[in-house]
């Protein structure tokens, strides 16, 4: 992991920040999360968004063109539906 030099002692660690979407659809949420990584990345602090794969084209468009880090997965978002909130639970258990 990366080190910061810290004056009159040892390195600090890097900080790292993890937003983690359960809606692809972009929204105010989403656009929050850009504003905060943008203007933590002029404070060297590290964002990594994890979003589902499902409507996010426009989200990920957004990350690319910003330069902040991101992962697509493979989760759906909790639902009523009994197989998908199943598979959403399972999801975070495995």
């Amino acid at each position: 992991m990366e080190q910061l030099e810290k004056s009159g002692g040892p390195p600090a660690r890097a900080i790292r920040v993890a937003n983690v979407m359960e809606e692809g659809r972009f929204s105010g949420q989403h656009k929050r999360i850009l504003s905060v990584a943008e203007r933590l990345r002029h404070q060297g602090i590290e964002t990594v968004v994890y979003f589902p794969s499902l409507d996010s084209e426009f989200f990920e468009r957004r990350l690319r063109e910003s330069g902040i880090d991101y992962r697509r997965m493979n989760i759906t978002r909790p639902t009523k539906e009994l197989k998908l909130l199943a598979r959403y639970i399972f999801f975070f258990l495995a």
